[in-house]
């Protein structure tokens, strides 16, 4: 439990209280931890109707008491004497050195722009522009009174010196002409009087190289340019496409943005929808996606888009990015989320695919937050903001004009193999077989192989070995392929009969048969009272009793009857004698497996199955009284014990996840667990 708030406390959070689990607060967040137990508490001062909801430990009057023993472990060294009565939901990461005394806003923004204005204007626009139409204006002296009623959303990029001072109340949608006289008629005509303007306008600074000297009869109604090409080609075509295939600008891109979409769609409508466009530089959480190009040993999540598989925990954090311990990277740029996903073998997911839920609960929490997608060069898009590149030309997204600086290898191979490997060992062989016994080499070798392994292995082996330590050092060439027994004796005798009988008797009345039996043996006994002194060759020196039974028990209870029998035996013996294990070995080498939650087993064997010693299982632990009681109480119904998963403690030999996992160790790994 002190590991827990720890861990909480480090990741700048709590543990949640049991109401926010049970309503599912953290369903679906990862580890697999949806159908196990998990810690909660309820901090000091709030409602709780019993002790151990408490952090504490001591629900007092129905309301959480502080502990009497706080942690060793404060996350802060020298806490603020006066703190403020209203703290931030959002601190930032890297607080300022130096705060400005006098700051202009008391909402900055979460995303400052990483080129900050050097002469910011120093009366901003009330209400400014949803959809600038310029990231660069051109004038150096911003309007101190800007208009607050602009007339135009698209304003001229080189604005006349000299603007008329008495505008048209009613100008015409579709100009003349680009270049407007600065002394218009007092009088204009209402309509002109020719279809065939001049060739000769008049003007005080006509041009040096008019374009033509036939100017057209009918000029577009909907020119297809504001800015005309100064070098128009010699030989137009005859059907221009709709969608010209311009290359990127000279040295960047189309654009600056990228596009992020939501974790899961609909999740984030309050904050913008299930996609949103927004700077390259600009903050944004990473999840993954593989094709088969990668490699597809991630989980497939996808709705309806086959062949693609998400993640949310990294493997490979690269450097200079930021991320939890379990590989959460939830905030970086658009370049760190590209650096991320590379050195983890995949690439960003495209915003369909994300939108398709291929990465949906794979952890992280980021099925609620807007995460960073990008179409590949070569694949069809609709905006520029949706490729890697910035640049969709034509329908397509084009190749980035900047490579990344930072490639995930400096020396790529010459020669890659044509089938890699999907689960590649973490730690290689210095040197590896050069003639490997299988293809298929198992993912959980044993830790202590055997010194002599058989030369010959079974083709077949038993899917339920009853003993890990056979008796004989010597086993069979040729053993039964049909053994008449699951458990076989553990002391089986060295002068077997060479004449065993056809059909055994089920209950036999000793446990010593006769090496020498009769070849004629009596179809039944002749007298319901056995004799006193039978015919034996090794008679008892201490006969237990004198007057054997007249009529003896069809079904003894035991085949191998005491040597010290009591002198006082129960006149009502128990059906059930609590007999000690045979002495130096066990009644059976099965054990058993239960499950987690009841009916939540029953594809695999039910809530119940009996298994080897020596098999695989998971392994959750119990505490009572005389461990301690502090984990969490979970029974329905059984008083004073207390489960849990994530061991703290890992013995030697043991393998276990980054969280103190143990899915898979034989019973006695369980036992020392």
């Amino acid at each position: 439990f002190a590991g827990a708030i720890e861990t909480c406390q480090a990741n700048d959070a709590r543990l949640c209280t049991p109401e926010e689990m049970l309503d599912q607060c953290t369903k679906g967040t990862g580890c697999q931890f949806n159908n196990v137990h998990l810690w909660v508490a309820i901090a000091s001062g709030d409602a709780c109707s019993t002790d151990s909801e408490c952090e504490s430990g001591s629900c007092n009057g129905g309301t959480c008491v502080p502990t009497s023993s706080p942690t060793a472990k404060p996350v802060t060294g020298s806490p603020t004497s006066s703190p403020t009565s209203s703290p931030s939901s959002k601190p930032t990461v890297a607080p300022s050195a130096s705060p400005s005394a006098s700051p202009v806003t008391t909402g900055p923004t979460t995303s400052p722009t990483s080129s900050p204005s050097s002469k910011p204007t120093v009366s901003p626009s009330v209400s400014p522009s949803a959809r600038p139409v310029t990231s660069s204006p051109i004038t150096t002296s911003p309007s101190i009174s800007p208009t607050p009623k602009p007339v135009t959303e698209s304003p001229s990029a080189t604005p006349t010196a000299n603007p008329t001072k008495s505008p048209s109340s009613s100008p015409i949608a579709t100009p003349t002409t680009g270049s407007p006289t600065i002394s218009p008629s007092k009088n204009s005509t209402g309509s002109p009087k020719t279809g065939s303007p001049s060739s000769s306008p008049v003007s005080k600074s006509p041009s040096s190289s008019p374009v033509t000297s036939s100017p057209s009869s009918s000029p577009s109604a909907n020119p297809t340019t504001l800015s005309p090409t100064l070098q128009p080609t010699q030989s137009p075509s005859a059907s221009p496409t709709s969608q010209p295939t311009t290359s990127a600008p000279s040295g960047g891109e189309n654009t600056s943005l990228r596009t992020q979409a939501c974790g899961v769609p609909n999740r984030c409508n309050s904050v913008g929808g299930d996609k949103v466009t927004v700077s390259k530089t600009a903050s944004g959480a990473v999840r993954c996606c593989r094709d088969p190009s990668h490699g597809g040993d991630w989980a497939y999540k996808c709705i309806s888009i086959p062949d693609v598989w998400g993640e949310s925990n990294m493997q490979v954090i690269p450097e200079g990015i930021n991320a939890s311990s379990g590989g959460c990277v939830a905030e970086t740029d658009f370049a760190g989320a590209i650096e991320t996903c590379q050195a983890n073998d995949a690439r960003l997911c495209t915003p369909e695919e994300m939108l398709d839920q291929c990465t949906k609960g794979t952890g992280c929490q980021f099925n609620n937050v807007h995460l960073w997608v990008a179409i590949a060069s070569g694949d069809a898009c609709s905006t520029d903001s949706e490729c890697e590149s910035g640049s969709c030309n034509g329908g397509t997204c084009v190749p980035t004009s900047s490579p990344t600086a930072k490639p995930v290898t400096g020396s790529p191979t010459s020669s890659p193999t044509s089938s890699p490997s999907s689960k590649p060992t973490v730690a290689p062989s210095a040197s590896p077989s050069a003639s490997p016994v299988t293809t298929g080499p198992t993912t959980s070798p044993t830790s202590s192989p055997s010194s002599k392994p058989t030369v010959s292995p079974s083709v077949s082996p038993s899917a339920r070995p009853v003993t890990s330590s056979p008796i004989t050092t010597s086993p069979s060439i040729s053993p039964t392929p049909k053994p008449v027994t699951e458990s076989p004796s553990a002391t089986p005798t060295a002068n077997p009969t060479k004449s065993p009988s056809s059909s055994p008797i089920a209950t036999p009345t000793t446990g010593s048969p006769t090496i020498s039996p009769s070849k004629n043996s009596t179809g039944s006994p002749k007298t319901g009272s056995p004799s006193s002194s039978p015919v034996s060759k090794s008679p008892s020196s201490s006969p237990v009793t004198s007057s054997p039974s007249s009529s003896p028990s069809a079904n003894p209870t035991t085949l191998s009857p005491t040597l010290q029998p009591t002198q006082s035996p129960s006149a009502s013996p128990t059906s059930q004698p609590t007999t000690s294990a045979p002495s130096g070995g066990e009644n059976t080498s099965l054990r058993t497996q239960a499950c987690g939650v009841p009916n939540r087993c029953n594809s695999v064997g039910g809530d119940k199955v009996t298994v080897s010693k020596t098999a695989s299982g998971a392994v959750r632990c119990c505490r009572d009284p005389s461990h301690g009681g502090d984990w969490a109480y979970k029974c329905i119904s059984i008083p004073d014990v207390w489960g849990e998963s994530n061991m703290q403690v890992i013995p030697e030999g043991i393998n276990a996840s980054s969280g103190g996992c143990v899915a898979e160790t034989d019973f006695a790994g369980a036992i020392e667990t």
